[in-house]
């Protein structure tokens, strides 16, 4: 009788054995492995929740630098509600990791639109959810292509100054789940 083989978890995100919520790549395990990574997965996402300050909606943002992946987490579940490939900054400029929370929570108008300038030119964005100080933020990026979100290499070769690049409809999702205040975890 051959051991059923399970997904291996090779990112930290939250998992459960029921639900193998991944967060990253997939390889293989046996059973008790995969219960070993887990229960090392749900202890770093249980420190990190700790201290995380409560927000009414339950939600915690879940930034995977390596992965390129945001995960929208539901705090009281501990299980991911959606997820988002990610374009964050270069080698030169990185996406600051550590625990933050969302301070400018806006969906701008056309006429009223952020102008960025910079090595991309002018663009206008959308979306902007700033979560250190008014400067890195959760934005669409339309200088970017479709491809260009969730791969690593491009990240290395053009990512952003720091901020996290999103596709339009994608920050435009993740600004109708959060709110200023929402807990924001950026890990490598």
């Amino acid at each position: 009788m051959s051991i059923p083989v399970i997904p291996k978890l090779l990112s930290r995100a939250c998992v459960t054995v029921s639900s193998l919520a991944i967060l990253g790549s997939v390889g293989f395990l046996t059973p008790a492995a995969v219960e070993a990574k887990t229960v090392s997965i749900q202890t770093n996402w249980d420190t990190r929740l700790n201290a995380v300050k409560p927000s009414s909606n339950n939600l915690v943002i879940w930034v995977n630098l390596k992965n390129q992946r945001l995960a929208v987490m539901n705090k009281v579940t501990k299980k991911m509600v959606i997820s988002y490939q990610i374009l964050t900054g270069s080698d030169e400029n990185p996406t600051p990791t550590g625990i933050f929370a969302i301070n400018n929570n806006r969906e701008i108008s056309n006429t009223n639109s952020i102008e960025l300038n910079g090595s991309y030119g002018t663009a206008n964005v959308a979306v902007w959810n700033s979560f250190i100080d008014n400067s890195i933020a959760f934005h669409n990026a339309p200088w970017r292509q479709p491809w260009e979100f969730g791969n690593t290499k491009r990240r290395i070769l053009n990512g952003s100054h720091g901020c996290v690049n999103m596709d339009l409809d994608d920050a435009r999702d993740l600004y109708k789940r959060t709110y200023v205040g929402t807990a924001v975890i950026v890990t490598n």
